[in-house]
């Protein structure tokens, strides 16, 4: 996958993430009524399809504190799904396996991922696309401590939908009001 798709579908994962929703998904403004004899309606647009399922997993392990990541999911057809792995505190330049497990970090491995390659900061982000929906039941994205199989797991985090975003705030509260002036 080129460079710029690769940082295309992360941005865009992670802006719906966010809670952003992009203006084109809303489908065209309305047009202004016009003035005037009543014209013919233009037949509707259908509402816009709901955005791609998407989910999140938080990369951590209490043994290798200083490496932590994150994963981003988004589902982008029936049986696909996007994944963005983002993996920081890596030593520079080491390669690192990466999978989707089942029922657990140490389950059965269901999908390998790209590998990572740290960077000289030590920040790895890899991309890769897996043939099935996406499933916050049942998956685990874990991390090698190598670029070969056996390595134990150095990060590892369950699949989760994204928090909701916040709501909008309410309106302000009411000012308070003189108590009336007593009548004469």
């Amino acid at each position: 996958m080129k460079p710029a798709l690769s940082a295309l579908i992360g941005v865009g994962l992670l802006a719906w993430t966010a809670g952003v929703v992009p203006a084109l998904a809303q489908g065209p403004a309305p047009a202004p009524p016009s003035e005037g004899p009543a014209a013919p309606s233009a037949p509707q647009m259908p509402p816009a399809p709901p955005a791609p399922p998407a989910a999140v997993a938080r990369l951590v392990d209490p043994r290798n504190p200083l490496v932590r990541g994150e994963a981003l999911l988004q589902q982008t057809g029936p049986n696909l799904t996007a994944v963005v792995v983002t993996v920081y505190g890596l030593e520079p330049g080491s390669t690192h396996i990466s999978h989707i497990h089942a029922q657990s970090c140490a389950g059965p491995i269901r999908f390998p991922l790209r590998d990572l390659v740290a960077d000289s900061s030590g920040t790895a982000r890899a991309v890769s696309q897996v043939p099935a929906a996406l499933n916050v039941e049942d998956w685990y994205i874990n991390v090698h401590a190598s670029y070969q199989l056996p390595s134990p797991g150095i990060t590892c985090g369950k699949v989760l939908p994204p928090p909701m975003p916040a709501p909008p705030p309410g309106p302000p509260p009411a000012a308070p009001q003189a108590p009336p002036a007593p009548e004469r």
